[in-house]
């Protein structure tokens, strides 16, 4: 299979490593582009666990998941990066249609305790 993050490798050298737990991602732009494969795959577990501790206040894994699940992820496109942003647009249409939406974020990222968090603030 390959990975849904679009990077045209396969799942297992890709993303499922770290969805695992298996390895860390070791930049900014490898954890978005697994939290986007983790939407893409409903691994709620994953992205609460990817988002800074300080920030899970703000969300939970319920919204997280309905979230995932509500929609079918099409594609990821990164538009820009650096070492702690990442400018992309998530495609995607809610399953009860065939319009496609398009989530673009300028998503922030925080090296801390030896690995990379997503920050939602």
């Amino acid at each position: 299979m390959t990975c849904p993050c679009h990077s045209q490798l396969p799942y297992s050298a890709c993303c499922e490593p770290f969805h695992k737990g298996t390895i860390l991602p070791p930049s900014a732009l490898q954890l978005m582009r697994s939290r986007y494969a983790a939407y893409s795959l409903n691994l709620s577990d994953y992205i609460w666990d990817t988002t800074y501790p300080k920030d899970r206040k703000y969300t939970s894994k319920a919204s997280i998941s309905e979230w995932s699940t509500s929609n079918h992820w099409i594609r990821l496109e990164i538009l820009d990066f650096d070492d702690c942003h990442v400018h992309f647009k998530a495609y995607y249409h809610e399953k009860s249609t065939t319009e496609i939406q398009i989530h673009e974020e300028y998503a922030t990222f925080i090296y801390d305790q030896n690995r990379w968090y997503f920050r939602l603030i």
